[in-house]
C-alpha cells in the first residue's frame, strides 16, 4: 500500500514536472516564431522598397520594358516573403498549419521561376533544336503549377463542403 501511495507521487511529481517543461518549450517556440516572422518581415519589406525604388527608376529614366522582368520578379520575391510571415503567424494565432500557404508559395515560386525562365527562351532560339532545355523547363514547371493550383482548388472545395 505504502509503494503505490509513494509511486502516485512519483508520478504526480514528475507529471508537474513535465507541464512546466512543456510551457516552457511553448515560449521557446513562440520566441522562434515571432523571430523567424520578424526577420521575414523586414527582408520583405526591403524587397518592397527595393522593387519601388526599382519601378521608380525604370519610369523615370524609360527603361521600362526592359526592367519589367528584374522588378516582377522582385514584387514576386516579396509575396513569397508576405506568404512566409502568414504562414508564421498562423500557429501564434493558435491556427493548425494547413497546405494551402505552403501551395501558394510553391505556385509563386513557380511563377517567379517561370518568369526568369521565359527570359532565356529567346537568347536559346535559333539554329539548333527546335526545342530547347528553357522551353521544356517552362513546361513542366507550368503543368507542375497547374497541378498546384488544381490541388489548392479542391483544398478549398472540400473545406467549404
Amino acid at each position: 500500500m505504502e509503494w503505490t501511495a509513494r509511486h502516485q507521487r512519483i508520478e504526480r511529481r514528475l507529471e508537474a514536472g513535465g507541464q512546466a517543461w512543456g510551457r516552457w518549450l511553448d515560449i521557446g517556440e513562440n520566441l522562434v516564431l515571432l523571430g523567424v516572422g520578424t526577420v521575414l518581415l523586414l527582408a520583405g519589406l526591403l524587397v518592397v522598397l527595393v522593387a519601388g525604388q526599382e519601378l521608380l527608376h525604370a519610369l523615370a529614366f524609360r527603361t521600362f520594358s526592359e526592367d519589367i522582368i528584374d522588378i516582377a520578379e522582385t514584387a514576386l520575391l516579396g509575396l513569397i516573403l508576405a506568404e512566409l510571415v502568414h504562414t508564421v503567424l498562423l500557429p501564434l494565432r493558435g491556427q493548425a498549419l494547413t497546405p494551402e500557404p505552403f501551395l501558394v508559395i510553391t505556385v509563386v515560386a513557380l511563377a517567379r521561376d517561370m518568369l526568369l525562365t521565359s527570359v532565356l527562351i529567346p537568347q536559346t532560339l535559333g539554329v539548333g533544336p527546335l526545342i530547347t532545355g528553357p522551353m521544356v523547363a517552362i513546361s513542366v514547371q507550368g503543368l507542375v503549377a497547374l497541378v498546384l493550383v488544381g490541388a489548392l482548388v479542391l483544398l478549398r472545395w472540400y473545406r467549404a463542403r
